[in-house]
This record gives structure tokens, C-alpha cells and sequence, in this order.
């Protein structure tokens, strides 16, 4: 019997293999794990991925290339497999996973899609010309940054492309144009993201979004778009040089029956401009009351607790999973899973695919070397729990997250709003974070 298979691109070392592995071993095809170098740090990282699949490469450089991609095809294919998809989370990589399947002939968006979808600057104005937005954009120059100053302007600056939020800010008297430089520099001497930042002008300043933001997990097979999950991104906080999306809700708290389907409307335009026809989508959105505004379009599943919100919300079925079946449906053409879609699919009289509710927080750390990380689960335990730092994790940078742990919990979706402000006021106090200091006593913080 020939093997088969889904080649998983992982950037440094990481992108959620693990996640993606275990879901394709649930659908009972092999794995295929290409990586780039990872860091000096995360060396280990190698002799890890190397269990997690039944072939394994890796780059001398922290960055793949389509050569590096179409090389392992023909490893792959010349030990007799077929490889049935190529998937990845990393949006730094969409362009090289589109471009795989392509190759491969398996149903995905064309890699001009990924160009477009990732590029916020031309995919805000052909939205803006096409009456699906009212927000108007133009390249952040230190003419404008200082105008618009003067004027006093609510404004929003981010990169053509971007990851998370890194270098994402709202526009502040004290912002100086050394600082949109510095930032610059440091967006192109990441490792980690300087692939994403390759722009030589890499910002843009538009009309500042007013509302509260949500996040829609979309689904589309064969033209048919299908909203799994929306989570209202219920605690946003703004630094100087980025924004943090500290906690999420699904379903949303603030939305009534008629906006989500206002949203549904809105959404089937957008993707029907784009011509999109397939595809995962973690789309983040701006609702005032009145009008919904796009704030980007990720053509993979969302990060943090996003997937994992999902599974719980649908009983079972996780966005990477989804998606994997998703993908696999050019090889399998299973009826079942565009029932399964039909039958998760969202609307405004069942914002619950399962009558199910989630919360997650995610928790940020401030620029220092940490000394201690207390736990303090409380009342309402979480059901998931990740802390991503330890005594001596350091960091250095004030322009991206700074990520320090992640919780998901379970809410009462009969009680959904008392039960979430009971979480999310418990779950603040989840992790605590002690800084070093040199001379003097040291900082706690409690989250």
C-alpha cells in the first residue's frame, strides 16, 4: 500500500508541529515535517520533530525557501509516498504552502491570494474603492506622522504585513519618527519575523477603526463560506509601539442575532470580491453598532487558544483539524465533511455550533528578566493551561507580545454573561510574574 501523507512546514522549529502533527495523525495519513533552522536557543527543537513524523528535514537557514520546499517534495515522493497536502500556520510560509499545493494539485488559494489577503495596505484600499470599507490608508512617511500630529488625528500605524501585533500602534502625540525607525530596524534584525518585515518602507497610517473588535473563524469549500466560531476580543490594551488582545469570549457577548447576520452579509461580499473559493480564514473585524470594518484577513487558523476554543465550542472538531479535512478533500472528496461544515456553520439564531462557550486569556510579559512565575488557578480552574516563561526568561523587546502563558476555560453558555465576568475577572490573577532588579526590590506583577 503507498504511503500518504501531509507535509508540514514549520518555521524554526515550531508553527503548532505538535497540533498539526497529532491532527494528521488522527486522519490516518502520515507526516512529512520540513523545518527551518531554529534559533540557538531551540536546537533541541530538531531531535522533537524528528519523533513526531514518518520523514523529517531541516534548513541550514532560519528562513524556507521554494527551493527548500520543492526539494523535500522529491525526497518525499522518491521513497514512494504521496503526499496528499502541505499545510502551515506560519503566514510567513502561506505563500510557500499555496504554492506547494499548487505543485502537488490540491485545492487551496492561489499564492497572488496569500500576496493580496497579507498585504493590508492594497487589500484596504480595493476594499475602500469597492464600498466594503470607509477607512482610507496611505504609506507612513514622517510628513504625514507629523501632520496628522498636528492635527490631532485618530489614526492607527501597522506594517504592509504583519505578524500578531508586532509594531501595530495607535498614533500618539509622543510617537517620533526615531521610533518608527528604531522599530523598523528591529522588525528587520528579528530572526524569528524578518521575513514578514521585508518592505523597505514597511509602514502604513490609516483611519483609526472605532468598536469592538472581534475574530471570525471562517471555513470555505467550493465557493460556500462557513463561519465556525466568533470570538469577541473582550480586553485590548495599547502600548506605545503595539496592541495586546488580552482576553476572548465566544460566542460574543455584545452582539445580538441580527450582527452577526449583518456580519454574514458583510463577510459573503468581502469574499466574494476576493474571489475567494477555498481556504481557512482567521478574519478580525471592527463593529461599531452600526457598520462592520475589516481590520485583516489571515488566511490560516487564528493563534493563541483560537483552535482549541473551537474544539471545545464544536465538541470536538479543532480549526487545524478542519482544515486538514478540509485539504485532504482534493484526494478523499468526502461528503461528510461538507456536511460537517453545513452543520457547524453559524448563524445569528445559533451563534453556538453546540450551545457551547469559551474563554481564554493570554498574558504578556513586560521588558526585564523574570525572577519568579507564581500560578494561582482560584475557584474556577482552567481546562487547558500553558506558561510559556521560567526564572531567567528575558525580555528585550517593547514592539511585539511578549508572551508569558495562555488559559482557556469553559463558560456557562445559559448564564454566558454572568459566567463571563465571573472568569474573566478569577482568571486575571492566573499568573503572577516577579522581575529581577538590580539594586533594588523586585517588581510583581499580577495578571
Amino acid at each position: 500500500m503507498i504511503a500518504q501523507g501531509i507535509l508540514i512546514l514549520s518555521h524554526v522549529g515550531f508553527s503548532f508541529v505538535d497540533q498539526l502533527a497529532k491532527q494528521a495523525a488522527d486522519e490516518a495519513v502520515e507526516r512529512y515535517i520540513l523545518t527551518s533552522l531554529p534559533e540557538p536557543d531551540n536546537l533541541s527543537r530538531l531531535e522533537d520533530l524528528k519523533g513526531l513524523g514518518e520523514w523529517f528535514g531541516a534548513t541550514q537557514q532560519h528562513e524556507l525557501n521554494w527551493d527548500d520546499v520543492k526539494g523535500a517534495i522529491a525526497d518525499i515522493q522518491a521513497q514512494g509516498k504521496t503526499i496528499n497536502a502541505c499545510v502551515c500556520v506560519w503566514e510567513g510560509y502561506r505563500s510557500l504552502m499555496a504554492q506547494a499545493n499548487a505543485y502537488l494539485g490540491v485545492t487551496d488559494i492561489h499564492p497572488d491570494a496569500v500576496d493580496l489577503l497579507t498585504n493590508k495596505y492594497a487589500l484596504r484600499r480595493l476594499l475602500y474603492q469597492h464600498g466594503l470599507s470607509e477607512v482610507q490608508a496611505e504609506p507612513l512617511t514622517e510628513g504625514n506622522l507629523l501632520s496628522y500630529q498636528a492635527q490631532g488625528a485618530i489614526k492607527f500605524i501597522k506594517p504592509y504585513r504583519g505578524i500578531a501585533s508586532f509594531g501595530a500602534f495607535r498614533l500618539t502625540p509622543d510617537v517620533r519618527w526615531s521610533d518608527i525607525q528604531a522599530l523598523h530596524q528591529e522588525l528587520r534584525s528579528d530572526t524569528v519575523f524578518q521575513a514578514i518585515f521585508a518592505e523597505q518602507d514597511p509602514f502604513i497610517i490609516e483611519d483609526y477603526i472605532s468598536g469592538t473588535e472581534y475574530s471570525f473563524e471562517i471555513l470555505v469549500e467550493e465557493n460556500t463560506q462557513h463561519i465556525i466560531a466568533i470570538h469577541e476580543k473582550s480586553e485590548v490594551s495599547f502600548k506605545k509601539m503595539t496592541t495586546l488582545e488580552n482576553a476572548c469570549v465566544s460566542p460574543p457577548v455584545s452582539l445580538a442575532p441580527a450582527d452577526i447576520d449583518s456580519a454574514r452579509t458583510w463577510l459573503n461580499s468581502v469574499f466574494s470580491l476576493l474571489d475567494i473559493s477555498t481556504g481557512c480564514f482567521h478574519l478580525e473585524a471592527k463593529f461599531n453598532g452600526k457598520r462592520w470594518e475589516l481590520i485583516e484577513i489571515n488566511p490560516r487558523v487564528g493563534g493563541s487558544l483560537i483552535s482549541q476554543s473551537v474544539e471545545q465550542l464544536t465538541e470536538g472538531y479543532s480549526m487545524l483539524n478542519l482544515w486538514i479535512k478540509l485539504l485532504l478533500q482534493s484526494t478523499r472528496r468526502d461528503t461528510s465533511v461538507s456536511q460537517l461544515l453545513g452543520e457547524l456553520a453559524l448563524s445569528g439564531g445559533k451563534p453556538s455550533p453546540k450551545g457551547k462557550a469559551t474563554f481564554f486569556r493570554v498574558f504578556f510579559g513586560e521588558v526585564g528578566v523574570i525572577e519568579r512565575v507564581d500560578e494561582r488557578p482560584g475557584e474556577h480552574a482552567p481546562i487547558l493551561s500553558q506558561v510559556f516563561v521560567k526564572p531567567g526568561s528575558t525580555f528585550t523587546s517593547a514592539s511585539k507580545e511578549n508572551f508569558v502563558g495562555q488559559a482557556l476555560w469553559a463558560l456557562d453558555y445559559a448564564c454566558l454573561a454572568d459566567s463571563y465576568a465571573s472568569i474573566s475577572r478569577q482568571s486575571e490573577d492566573l499568573i503572577e510574574l516577579t522581575y529581577r532588579q538590580e539594586s533594588t526590590a523586585p517588581v510583581v506583577e499580577t495578571y
